[in-house]
């Protein structure tokens, strides 16, 4: 055998090789399917007038791109940027809690093949300015692959961009606003006519004879407010209105 022809010999050997690797591949591919993604979008920010709280939430998206169904056993945020209030941070989402700037929420869900399921993070904050923030979601998502029979995860990071945020201030400019902030916030709770109002709105929301909340918002769908409560409703709109 010539040089040539060892040549040409194994350079047939080794494109066989290579395309049978390739189909083998894509055999499997197509048997078991691609590793499930996940990422995170939609931010959207709310906020109550005149109670300093704001609440951003931030929906994930698991798609399942196998060709047999997996199961979605959590999904975790660790949060920096922006302090979080632990109890309240997991909107009555549940089997959710949210602790030391960290929100864990267990779906248990079963994600259909070539299917995706949608879970909400959402996290309330308060007494922070939004020119200082820069929220940054880091999560961890954890499912179980039953063909593999293992649990397994994925990782990835997702800065909440929002008008008014800290994202393109440098580290002077953010301290700035929030000096700021603190200063008028403390300028509003210090006003003469803030302790009476308190007293009022407590007063007010205190009352024995009012309904509960959920009661008082089921009956305002259904039926307008009869007798003292209409004026107490009224007093109150008026002073949710100047807290505005």
């Amino acid at each position: 055998m010539t040089a040539a022809e060892l040549i040409a010999s194994i350079a047939s050997t080794v494109m066989s090789t290579t395309l049978a690797i390739v189909a083998l591949i894509f055999s499997h591919r197509q048997s078991v399917g691609w590793a499930p993604v996940a990422f995170a979008s939609k931010p959207v920010m709310s906020g109550t007038g005149g109670s300093w709280e704001f609440t951003i939430t931030v929906t994930v998206e698991f798609w399942n791109r196998r060709r047999y169904p997996v199961a979605l056993r959590f999904v975790r945020a660790d949060i920096t940027g922006v302090d979080i209030l632990d109890v309240r941070s997991t909107l009555e989402v549940p089997r959710s809690f949210a602790h030391k700037n960290c929100v864990y929420t267990e779906p248990d869900a079963v994600v259909g093949p070539q299917t995706s399921s949608q879970v909400e993070v959402a996290i309330i904050f308060k007494d922070q300015s939004l020119d200082a923030l820069k929220p940054q979601f880091d999560f961890k998502i954890g499912y179980f692959d039953p063909r593999a029979n293992k649990e397994e995860e994925l990782q990835f990071s997702f800065k909440a961009f929002y008008l008014e945020m800290g994202w393109n201030k440098t580290e002077g400019e953010r301290s700035e606003f929030m000096k700021t902030y603190d200063r008028l916030r403390e300028d509003y709770e210090a006003r003469p006519d803030k302790a009476e109002e308190k007293q009022a709105l407590k007063t007010l929301l205190d009352d024995p004879s009012l309904p509960a909340p959920e009661a008082r918002a089921k009956r305002s769908r259904s039926q307008p407010p009869k007798g003292n409560n209409d004026v107490r409703e009224r007093f109150r709109d008026d002073l949710s209105r100047d807290r505005a």
